[in-house]
C-alpha cells in the first residue's frame, strides 16, 4: 500500500488544536508485514476526531491482520478522546473483526492509558514490533475477490459464490450466501453506477459476504410501509445474515458486508449454524 496520507480523503477536514490555534492533525498510514500503521500527528481535538475515526474503520475495512496506531506524535489532551478507538473497535466488531492495536512508547503514556482503562478493550503496546508480534497470532483470514459488470452480474456473481464456498467446504452456507449476494448486488446496479466487487471471506466460523461500490452513501434498511411484509432487498440480507452493516472504503466509497456462521461438529463436518 505504501504511504498514504489520507487527510483528503476525509473531505479536508483540518483540526485546530484549542491549545496552541495552529497545529492540524494529519495521518499517514503504511504496511508493515500484513499490518496497516497508522500514524497521526497533531492534537487530537473535537475536529480530529472524525478524520483519526474515519481513517481506522477505512484501514479496518481493507481487512488487513491489524490495524496499529503509533502515538508518538499524537497529543491526546484528555482520556474523552480515548473513545476514538474503543468506538472503532466497537464498529468493526462483527465485520471485519480486525484487531486494533496501539503503540505508546513513552511509558508515562502507557501508564496513562492504562489508568484510563481503554486496555480492556484496545491492547497498547511498547513498540512496533511487539505489535506486529502479537497480530500475528490472530486466526487465519481466506479471502477471494472479484469485480463483476454493471449489466447483469447475478449469475457470474452466484456461480463465483457456489465454487469459493464449496473450495472452502462450507457449501452448506451456498444457498444463504447466493440469496444475500444477489440482493447486495441488485442494490448496487439500482442505487450506484459502480461495478460491484464481491468479496467473500472465511475467519474461522465466519462467513463474510462483501460487496463495495464507489457510492458513499450508507445502505439503509427503511421500514416496511402500508403493513406490506417484504423480504427483499436489505430486509431479507437482515433476516439470513447473523450481522450486517456499512463501512467507508478507502477509495471514497462504501463497502456492504453481511455474516453467516458454521458450525463443526467433533468429525470436523461442518453444519449451518442457525441465524435467524
Amino acid at each position: 500500500m505504501g504511504t498514504v496520507d489520507l487527510e483528503a480523503r476525509a473531505d479536508n477536514v483540518m483540526a485546530r488544536s484549542p491549545m496552541t490555534g495552529q497545529g492540524k492533525v494529519t495521518i499517514t498510514v503504511d504496511t508493515d508485514r500484513d499490518c496497516l500503521v497508522v500514524r497521526p500527528s497533531g492534537v487530537l481535538d473535537e475536529r480530529g476526531y472524525p478524520l483519526l475515526r474515519d481513517t481506522l474503520r477505512r484501514c479496518a475495512a481493507e481487512t488487513p491482520v491489524a490495524v496499529i496506531v503509533d502515538l508518538r506524535h499524537l497529543v491526546i489532551p484528555s482520556t474523552a478522546f480515548l473513545t476514538v478507538f474503543t468506538s472503532v473497535y466497537v464498529s468493526t466488531a462483527c465485520w471485519p473483526a480486525v484487531p486494533i492495536l496501539l503503540v505508546a512508547c513513552d511509558v508515562r503514556t502507557r501508564e496513562w492509558l492504562r489508568s484510563s482503562r481503554i486496555t480492556r478493550i484496545v491492547p497498547v503496546h511498547r513498540a512496533l514490533d511487539e505489535a506486529v508480534a502479537a497480530a500475528g497470532t490472530q486466526p487465519e483470514r481466506r479471502r477471494s475477490a472479484r469485480c463483476f459488470p454493471r449489466e447483469h452480474p447475478g449469475g457470474a456473481v452466484r456461480r463465483f459464490v457456489t465454487a469459493t464456498l464449496a473450495e472452502w467446504g462450507v457449501d452448506q452456507l451456498a444457498e444463504d450466501a447466493r440469496l444475500i449476494v444477489t440482493e447486495l448486488v441488485e442494490n448496487v446496479g439500482l442505487h450506484t453506477g459502480s461495478e460491484p466487487r464481491v468479496r467473500l471471506e472465511l475467519r474461522g466460523d465466519v462467513l463474510t459476504v462483501a460487496v463495495s461500490d464507489d457510492d458513499p452513501r450508507p445502505a439503509e434498511l427503511r421500514e416496511e410501509s402500508l403493513g406490506v411484509r417484504s423480504f427483499s432487498g436489505l430486509r431479507l440480507v437482515s433476516k439470513l445474515a447473523c450481522a450486517w452493516g456499512n463501512s467507508p472504503t478507502n477509495a471514497g466509497g462504501k463497502i456492504v458486508w453481511a455474516t453467516l456462521r458454521v458450525r463443526r461438529d467433533r468429525s470436523g463436518d461442518t453444519r449451518v449454524r442457525p441465524s435467524r
